[in-house]
């Protein structure tokens, strides 16, 4: 008696999951985000250089209620924005010759704020905003 053969597994192809349209607006915000601060600082905001910027965030991005805030987003090169978590003498400066000492105040209070989440529809108004904002400094 010759034993019967295993069936085959069958190759079960995950389905692709779309993108949620929380997570389609908060990469377009964040894009618009960063198209605008690009436009409007041009260089890097610590040293000067125009080679290499990336966008930097005063208060880190994981606070999402400053994620999108262009007065926490700024130019840096990559070496300055790589530094600046341990050495942050010169961006401070910047920030406080810049917004001043109350604006900077404000900006840590409102990161103080733990289990903040954008809703969609805030989302929603936070592009409409952003596309605006990119059309006039255009």
């Amino acid at each position: 008696m010759t034993p019967k053969p295993k069936p085959q597994k069958q190759d079960r192809k995950k389905k692709k999951r779309s993108k949620s349209e929380r997570k389609t607006l908060e990469a377009l915000l964040w894009k618009l985000t960063a198209d605008f601060v690009k436009a409007r600082d041009g260089f890097c905001v610590t040293c000067g250089a125009t080679e290499g910027l990336t966008i930097s965030h005063w208060i880190k991005a994981g606070k999402q209620q400053l994620r999108y805030d262009v007065t926490n987003c700024n130019c840096q090169c990559s070496t300055c924005n790589n530094a600046h978590n341990y050495y942050t003498y010169h961006y401070d400066n910047y920030m406080l010759r810049t917004y001043g000492e109350s604006r900077l105040i404000a900006m840590t209070e409102r990161a103080k704020v733990n289990g903040f989440r954008w809703s969609v529809l805030e989302l929603r108004e936070m592009v409409e905003t952003a596309q605006k904002r990119l059309e006039k400094y255009q």
